[in-house]
């Protein structure tokens, strides 16, 4: 699920398939993009960038009343994502090789903190945010601050969904390091058993 590049390449026609190959083939523009791109400091600067970026009231509002800015919104939530997730993941292509486990888990930490921070700034603001939500119909008795208060809460601990990923690198990292040392100590026994 991870790593579907290869897989949908060979569902394409042959002529498509290879016109991505030489995409991403190294040296082609393409893949350099795509590899600055997917750097980690670029990737999560990005990322956090467009999600503050899109919650600013005047982006927020004009992505409620236009159909298309509102289309353009979720294509780059989804983009940005995309290459926020990528140097975890490591998909095809492999534009940076494996990435150590402290490093991926500390980028996951800096992600979750601006996420639950503008969870936080919307839910504390004292006065609301988005005027479209001021008169939205309600079906529960929220004023719109309180309303507004819901949503900053619900977004901030959204910020939660890091905890997962970031559990799987620790287990991962863990059962790595258990392994490699299962495995020094049969390369030392092996050792000692030939010097005999």
């Amino acid at each position: 699920l991870a790593d579907p590049l290869p897989v949908l390449l060979w569902g394409l026609p042959r002529n498509f398939r290879l016109s991505v190959r030489h995409l991403l083939a190294r040296g082609a523009p393409v893949r350099h993009l795509l590899h600055v791109a997917t750097w980690m400091p670029v990737a999560w600067g990005v990322y956090v960038f467009n999600l503050w970026m899109w919650h600013l009231p005047v982006a927020y509002e004009a992505a409620l009343r236009n159909h298309f800015l509102h289309d353009l919104e979720h294509v780059a939530f989804f983009g940005t994502a995309l290459l926020f997730w990528w140097p975890i993941v490591n998909p095809a292509p492999r534009l940076h090789g494996q990435i150590a486990y402290g490093f991926r888990i500390l980028y996951i930490i800096a992600a979750a903190f601006p996420n639950a921070a503008l969870g936080f700034v919307i839910a504390v603001t004292d006065r609301v945010l988005y005027p479209s939500y001021a008169s939205a119909p309600r079906p529960w008795e929220l004023s719109p601050l309180d309303d507004q208060a819901l949503g900053g809460g619900i977004m901030s601990e959204g910020a939660m969904m890091f905890l997962i990923p970031l559990l799987v690198l620790v287990a991962r990292w863990l059962n790595d390091e258990e392994r490699m040392t299962h495995l020094r100590e049969a390369i030392a026994l092996s050792g000692r058993k030939a010097a005999r």
